[in-house]
């Protein structure tokens, strides 16, 4: 196996173990963890990471993985009037929960 490979594989399984040892309901301990193995893997590999998303960047990306499509101009302009701290997950939450993600789900399973 690539070298590469090997080291996305590695990378893969590390995370993996990482939720599943969680302890049930503990998400900030789950995602801390996994924070934990990137930054070591990037320091390991000497990488930087990118800077965080813009928002209209992060919209457009998280619309298009959950729900396979871009944002409205409606949708647009109400997460950008939302100024809670955790609207990002926010919004993920509801699309996870939206039938356009179920929908997109359906389509790309079926492919």
């Amino acid at each position: 196996m690539p070298p590469r490979r090997l080291r996305i594989c590695s990378l893969l399984l590390s995370l993996a173990a990482a939720t599943a040892f969680a302890r049930a309901g503990d998400l900030p301990f789950a995602s801390s963890r996994i924070d934990e193995i990137i930054q070591r893997d990037l320091r390991q590999h000497k990488l930087v990471p990118n800077p965080p998303a813009s928002d209209l960047q992060f919209i457009r990306r998280v619309y298009l993985d959950v729900i396979g499509r871009i944002p409205t101009a409606e949708e647009l302009t109400k997460f950008q009037a939302d100024r809670r701290k955790e609207r990002r997950a926010k919004l993920i939450d509801e699309l996870l929960a939206s039938p356009g993600h179920e929908s997109h789900m359906f389509n790309w399973l079926g492919d």
